[in-house]
């Protein structure tokens, strides 16, 4: 895996497994993949807009499934490791997940057990998501439809501005786009990777449902945690 640290209001492409073409909008705050005090409820699954990715385009990409259901994207860190977001593994068993590789279609690709889920220590639901990162081990060798937008990466200031009338935060160990209408990460696509110049920058992590024009997308920067990553990847 590689990343990269780069400035904001820069233009990147997302790479997210999406289970349909477009979502459908509501008029409530997504959270992640949870509820939330005073009616903010996750509605949609989906990537909102962008392209179609040719099949294998994007080998690394990883779709996270419970009882066969595409639940949440991932990446392939190296033969054995998938990168992430914790929201996708809390409270789940390794033998209740699966690991689906080798498609940019939600059904196919070679499937994979999975033996290991490691959740960031500090991973912390109730301070917004913070820490959102995990890892899962597959069982055997790692050599819906994926699909890609353009975004911005927004400045950080003003995201928080955005989202501090719901009590949230965005931390310097997130980031995010800048709200642009009609493109914009949702529920299922959670875990999935956002990629700059073929490098690993970010995790989905959470924000307002697909779409919404001036509520931008959080994401943990990837580049933030490479020595936990290391600790569990690359042991000495």
């Amino acid at each position: 895996m590689q990343t990269c640290e780069k400035p904001s209001e820069m233009l990147l492409k997302i790479f997210l497994v999406s289970a349909a073409i477009l979502g459908i909008s509501q008029g409530r705050v997504t959270i992640g993949r949870y509820e939330r005090k005073g009616g903010y409820v996750a509605v949609n699954p989906h990537l909102m807009g962008g392209t179609v990715v040719s099949d294998r385009f994007y080998a690394s990409m990883v779709s996270i499934r419970y009882n066969a259901k595409h639940v949440c994207g991932g990446v392939i860190l190296n033969e054995n490791w998938i990168l992430t977001a914790a929201q996708c593994l809390e409270n789940h068993s390794p033998s209740s997940v699966t690991a689906v590789v080798g498609s940019n279609l939600l059904n196919s690709g070679d499937s994979h057990a999975v033996s290991e889920i490691k959740l960031h220590e500090e991973y912390d639901v109730a301070s917004s998501w913070r820490n959102d990162i995990a890892l899962l081990r597959a069982g055997g060798e790692l050599s819906s439809e994926l699909r890609s937008v353009d975004l911005l990466v927004g400045d950080l200031n003003r995201c928080n501005t955005t989202y501090h009338k719901y009590h949230l935060n965005v931390y310097s160990t997130q980031f995010c786009d800048t709200g642009v209408q009609g493109k914009a990460a949702c529920d299922g696509d959670m875990g999935g990777p956002l990629f700059i110049d073929d490098q690993v920058y970010g995790i989905v992590s959470w924000g307002r449902p697909c779409g919404y024009a001036g509520y931008p997308s959080v994401y943990t920067k990837v580049s933030e945690y490479i020595d936990w990553i290391n600790v569990h990847v690359n042991p000495i």
